[in-house]
């Protein structure tokens, strides 16, 4: 019974109807739940491909040519793209967040949103007539803040989505949920890249990379609606674990911790080559200063 004194829609409907009541009443929140679903896994689609075309635009041979042009040198390009590693000790910030809202929607829309927004001082540094160091250093510390709302909005992202999508057809959903963002990343990047090739070869890198970014920042505002507007099922009580649980799992699943030792090798070399090879083709000649 709610707090406010009024009966529910189903209260009333039983007591007409007795146990016949219970039963049909039950079917109503069923189907009502499952329309939920069905529309926050649509909704979460088309969240998707919006927020794939801010990552498009503000990543990779976007941000790259933009740090080249602020003056950096490869070693900002590298401290750059090493951010988002640098920041993972805040993924513990985000269940401490969701246990004590009580909800995850709050955490992901907010971190999101400001995560993405950051862009906003990286096109204003573009207009500002200051020292090539001072924006190198406002730029990192900007990207700094945008990657930790990131992994912060990430982490319960990933649970709100675990709830949201029914097991049976985890797998169909997402296969056709990549084919989705497969196709919206390859026609962002060809028109984006054709946008900002355009501009720097008229000398108007600046308004190439406003151009851009104010396309993604746009696209991350209205995929912020639409989380907002995406379902949240009820959350789940979360057991504690403790550092000291974390590694007697460990410890006890020998294949595991090979696997993350593996893992991290693994990842630490592809990155380091794919992260330098980003600043020598941005020097090349495809992507030349004009």
């Amino acid at each position: 019974m709610p707090l406010d004194g009024t009966i529910p829609f189903h209260y009333t409907f039983s007591a007409k109807l007795g146990g016949k009541g219970v039963m049909a009443s039950a079917r109503v929140q069923v189907r009502t739940e499952i329309e939920a679903i069905r529309q926050g896994l649509r909704c979460s689609n088309l969240e998707a491909v919006f927020a794939t075309i801010h990552l498009v635009l503000s990543q990779g041979i976007f941000l790259t040519n933009y740090i080249l042009d602020l003056g950096g040198s490869n070693l900002v390009c590298g401290i750059v793209e090493a951010l988002p590693y640098t920041v993972q000790f805040t993924y513990f910030a985000s269940p401490l967040l969701v246990r004590r809202m009580r909800k995850r929607k709050p955490v992901v829309v907010f971190f999101a949103v400001a995560h993405r927004a950051s862009w906003i001082s990286l096109v204003a540094l573009l207009f500002v007539d200051w020292p090539s160091t001072v924006k190198q250093t406002l730029m990192v510390l900007n990207l700094l803040l945008a990657n930790a709302c990131a992994v912060i909005a990430g982490n319960a992202w990933f649970s709100w989505m675990t709830d949201l999508v029914p097991p049976s057809i985890r797998g169909s959903y997402y296969g056709r949920r990549n084919v989705y963002l497969g196709m919206t990343s390859m026609i962002t990047l060809f028109v984006g890249s054709q946008i900002l090739t355009a501009f720097r070869e008229v000398g108007w890198g600046n308004w190439g990379y406003t151009l851009c970014f104010s396309i993604a920042i746009l696209s991350a505002f209205y995929a912020g609606y639409l989380l907002n507007r995406q379902y949240e099922p009820p959350i789940s009580e979360v057991p504690v674990m403790t550092p000291r649980m974390a590694l007697g799992a460990l410890r006890e699943t020998p294949l595991l911790r090979d696997f993350i030792g593996f893992f991290t090798i693994w990842q630490f070399g592809m990155e380091c080559r794919r992260r330098f090879s980003a600043c020598r083709w941005c020097g090349c000649w495809a992507c030349r200063r004009p």
